[in-house]
């Protein structure tokens, strides 16, 4: 993935994505806003107990980067479902949009912004440059374990009629399985996975597992027909780098969020 910054508001790009001049989208860190300890500084989290007003400045300072503040925004109150969400033409749309129950957002619409949270889950990124549609996912281990990211194709198949081999995809900034340790009860939501599941677990001296939910969210992705080579995954680890990114592990109760965000624009020809 590559930094972006601009005057002092620091977000990072998929490589593959950023070839595709009618896609928008970034991963925010935690540099760059206003919010005070222990939300510094980027807080995208409007459910978090940072200050409501730094958050909104937050927002604006992203938002102009990325040059989106002029359209409505559909964020989601995440629930650690496998739903995703079609968002098409509303006809009660307001500038804020929030989708309960949802932890996946797709569009066509290149006229707003689909924006969803993290602190330490995946983030997945899908886009079809041939049905020039796609959006943005939120697993953790609980969606993860649910397959959201099969999900999240089926449903651009079902509505958009994607071919899964079109489709570009980005794996982002999350707990790695350098860090990320989970019991046997997560370990047991896994079984579907088989004798495969194995390549992505590290045994620990706690009688637990370190868990690679990057691999597995690729795996995912490749059985849901997404070519292994239009699949990018960060090599940040939000546990690791938490001078980067905020961490619910390392800080919670009181950890900021970043977000995922996704809009689609016209391109004259």
């Amino acid at each position: 993935m590559q930094l972006n910054d601009k005057h002092g508001v620091q977000w990072l790009t998929f490589k593959t994505l950023s070839q595709h001049n009618n896609l928008i989208h970034g991963f925010t860190t935690r540099n760059g806003g206003v919010s005070h300890p222990p939300f510094s500084s980027l807080n995208m989290g409007h459910s978090t107990d940072d200050n409501p007003e730094h958050v909104k400045e937050n927002y604006n300072r992203i938002l102009t980067a990325l040059d989106l503040c002029d359209r409505p925004k559909y964020m989601t109150k995440q629930v650690h479902s496998n739903i995703v969400r079609y968002i098409g033409t509303r006809s009660n749309e307001s500038v804020e949009n929030f989708i309960d129950g949802e932890d996946g957002l797709i569009t066509d619409r290149t006229d707003i912004t689909l924006i969803t949270y993290y602190a330490d889950c995946v983030p997945l990124f899908f886009y079809d440059p041939v049905k020039s549609a796609g959006g943005i996912v939120h697993s953790g281990w609980k969606g993860t374990s649910k397959q959201i990211g099969l999900k999240a194709v089926e449903k651009m198949t079902q509505v958009f009629g994607s071919n899964p081999s079109d489709i570009i995809a980005g794996i982002g900034p999350c707990a790695s399985g350098c860090c990320y340790e989970v019991d046997q009860m997560v370990i047991n939501l896994f079984q579907w996975m088989g004798h495969e599941l194995f390549e992505y677990l590290t045994p620990t001296t706690k009688g637990k597992y370190l868990i690679d939910l990057k691999g597995i969210n690729h795996h995912i992705m490749t059985k849901a027909g997404i070519l292994s080579e239009n699949i990018e995954i960060s090599s940040h680890c939000t546990m690791c780098e938490n001078d980067v990114f905020f961490s619910y592990r390392k800080e919670k109760p009181k950890s900021g969020r970043m977000a995922s965000i996704f809009a689609l624009k016209n391109i004259t020809k």
